[in-house]
């Protein structure tokens, strides 16, 4: 595409294909460009046992592209895997990430993403990721946090038994964390876990 295209339209469709790894179900993608700005509708495009929805612009008339989502849904009712936390969910809930185990679905909705397509790591977003009833194995991160917890434990109540197994399983009730990614950072707020018989 380029600029100097006064307008275009275009579609693409397939019955089955790999977003980072991942497979996806038969999608549409219907693109217009229209002023240097592409708008592009991919429908409902079925992925581990949820959706993706998505609709980006894709504005071609700088130097550097940039591609943004309008506020709405992304991802609903997606199943998690390992896989999915690793690669994904780290994004909005860095405590997932890694995880050596996971259950449950995630529907992730957002207030608006601007993302430049040189330097997709400056991105900036607002959303929130509502969690149903999601367990996991603790990864690496969650797994510090969890020593630190039990440690302060262990001086609230020396003669309780701990069995120091950090091979835990990490509950997450179902609730809505806003989460928002800029300047390279990602923060989220409110997110609550219980493991064993304490909560972080």
């Amino acid at each position: 595409w380029s600029s100097d295209v006064c307008s275009s339209d275009l579609e693409l469709g397939w019955d089955r294909g790999q977003v980072f790894h991942f497979p996806v179900g038969p999608a549409n993608i219907q693109a217009t460009l229209a002023s240097g700005v592409a708008s592009l509708n991919t429908g409902e495009i079925p992925f581990s046992q949820g959706r993706l929805l998505l609709t980006p612009k894709i504005d071609f008339r700088s130097e550097s592209p940039v591609a943004t989502l309008d506020p709405g849904p992304v991802a609903e009712n997606i199943q998690l895997s390992p896989e999915i936390c690793r690669d994904w969910l780290k994004y909005v809930a860095p405590l997932v990430a890694d995880a050596t185990s996971a259950q449950g679905k995630v529907t992730i909705t957002t207030e608006g993403v601007v993302m430049p397509l040189a330097d997709p790591l400056a991105m900036r977003a607002r959303g929130a990721v509502d969690l149903q009833q999601v367990t996991i194995g603790a990864g690496p991160l969650a797994t510090q946090l969890i020593e630190t917890v039990q440690g302060v434990r262990s001086l609230l109540k020396p003669n309780q038994t701990d069995s120091r197994d950090l091979t835990v399983w990490m509950q997450l009730e179902r609730q809505t964390v806003p989460f928002a990614v800029e300047n390279r950072r990602v923060y989220h707020e409110g997110l609550a876990m219980h493991v064993k018989d304490f909560t972080i």
